[in-house]
Parts: C-alpha cells; structure tokens; sequence
C-alpha cells in the first residue's frame, strides 16, 4: 500500500486551519486525498438519495475539480425533458458511484456552468448529449386528477459539499430532501450524511 501520511508542510498547514477560517475550509480541500491506489489515481465514492417528502423531485447531482477549468463532470440526472426518471415521493435511489471530483453539488450555479462550457458523463462515465443542470424542483400530481400533470411545490437551494471538509473518497455520501419549515427559507431543503470507509455501519 502506498504512504499517503501527510508530508511536513501539509502538517503545518493543517495545524493551521481551524484559526483560517474558510480558508481552511479550501486547504482541508485541496490537501484531501482523492483515493486510488497510486499517486494520481482518482478513487470514488458511493451516494444515495433519499426522498422524505410526498412530492417527486427533479435534479442533477455532479462531482467536478473546481481548480481544473477543463474537467468534465460526472452527473446523476433525475427528472427532466430528456426523460430520466424523477425521484419518487417518499422513495430512494440505488446507490450510486461517482469519481472523487473535490466538489459534490446539486443544481448549483458553477456546476451548471461546467456542464454548459465542457459537457458531462454520466457516473458510468458515458458521454451525455443534453444534460440537465437546473434548480432542485419538488412536484405534486393532484390524484383527483393525475392527467393534468404535475405542478411545482417548490425550490430547495442549490447544495454543494467539499472533499475532505463535507465527505472523503471511499465513503458513502447520504443525500436526504427534506421539508424547511423556517420562516423566510425556501419550503425544502437538502441535507447531508457520510459514512466513512471504515464503518461497520
């Protein structure tokens, strides 16, 4: 197994982060391993998607390097013109597999601007033609009358977790879409939980 122990400039810098603040959020980020097994290599990670509200949710996922300005996204897609399937109300994806891209987001700004400027794979790393990066948008189905389509319920705010800060390569990263029922927020909201590799969990 290769050494991955931090060399003693990254052990200074580490020392150093909780007095920088969100720069220490950004080092913690770079400095994170991205997985493999040799230097270079770009481990994974799992994720899965659970729906805790009644209404169908349409998304896009995507891991990316945010200091490479040329790296393709990988994105998950649920919902959307093209066909994909939304996330059901009350329901949970399959677990998923992206590659250890430095940021995980959903229906972010510099995500969708990625996607627009260098296109998008799929998470088993397939050219996508026309991806959808959109805001995170919860349906209803009136079930009186299921034929008049779905109606919005909603926005949830774009998300985003960083490598190394929010989660690490290997782990398995527990998305949940949930109601906010704080005055002035937007009516749902996105959480996030992570089992580390080594959890017997």
């Amino acid at each position: 197994m290769p050494d991955r122990r931090p060399s003693l400039p990254q052990l200074a810098i580490l020392a150093a982060l909780p007095a920088l603040g969100g720069c220490g959020e950004f080092l913690a980020n770079q400095l994170a391993s991205r997985g493999g097994d040799t230097a270079g290599d770009q481990g994974s990670y799992q994720v899965v998607f659970i729906n805790n509200t009644p209404h169908e949710v349409v998304f896009t996922a995507g891991a990316y390097d945010q200091l490479d300005q040329s790296s393709v996204p990988r994105i998950l897609r649920f919902g959307g013109e093209d066909g994909a399937d939304a996330l059901a109300g009350d329901g949970q994806t399959d677990i998923q597999s992206l590659p250890c891209g430095r940021v995980f987001a959903i229906g972010t700004a510099e995500l969708g601007a990625f996607v627009q400027q260098n296109g998008a794979r799929d998470g088993s790393n397939s050219a996508i033609e026309d991806p959808v990066v959109e805001d995170t948008e919860f349906f209803s189905t009136d079930e009186d009358d299921p034929d008049a389509g779905p109606t919005s319920a909603g926005i949830a705010p774009p998300f985003e977790a960083l490598l190394g800060v929010d989660f690490s390569c290997n782990s398995m990263v527990i998305i949940r879409f949930e109601f906010d029922d704080f005055p002035g927020n937007d009516p749902f909201r996105i959480t996030l939980e992570t089992i580390p590799s080594d959890s017997t969990r």
